[in-house]
């Protein structure tokens, strides 16, 4: 470490003297490799420490906010690119709800249609025959409760009252012997 001696006159002067010790002899060496306004770097050192000092807290503090701000910018991108995911396939799940809800429909008139054929078809052999068999009035009766829940009413409930009210004979494939 310099002694005092050494430091003031290197600020004053602007050379370097360097005392150093070496088996017992002391050699003194003038230095003057550096030519430098030592009050004047000084001057600048202290100007660019105050400036710096806020200056550098005002980088910090206005690239933290910068970064926060990019950060906030990025997640809310990912958010809305999220929730355009989550709409599109809303969108999408109700296209098919609806197209399911279509297809149900569709094959509920089916079933109706069906059924009705059904009944029209035994009414009338029964009609045309003037009896009923106990199996027979056992199937129509499944056929006309499917086809009621399913909405089906009109010519089909007519011919299954008329059915009801026709003679009863045994049916040899269903009594117990």
């Amino acid at each position: 470490m310099p002694s005092i001696l050494e430091f003031n006159y290197y600020v004053n002067n602007v050379v370097s003297i360097s005392i150093q010790q070496t088996l017992g002899a002391i050699f003194v060496q003038k230095r003057s490799d550096y030519f430098l306004d030592l009050e004047l770097i000084k001057q600048w050192v202290g100007i660019l420490s105050q400036a710096g000092f806020f200056g550098i807290f005002a980088w910090l503090g206005k690239t933290g906010v910068s970064y926060m701000q990019n950060k906030h910018a990025l997640e809310k991108e990912k958010l809305i690119a999220k929730d355009k995911e989550r709409q599109q396939w809303l969108d999408n799940h109700d296209k098919n709800v609806e197209a399911m809800k279509q297809v149900d429909d569709n094959l509920k008139a089916g079933n109706v249609a069906v059924l009705h054929h059904m009944i029209y078809a035994n009414c009338r052999t029964y009609l045309d025959n003037g009896y009923i068999s106990t199996g027979e009035l056992n199937d129509l009766e499944y056929l006309f409760r499917s086809y009621q829940k399913l909405g089906g009413n009109g010519t089909g409930k007519i011919l299954y009252n008329k059915c009801q009210k026709l003679p009863i004979k045994g049916d040899e494939h269903i009594e117990e012997d």
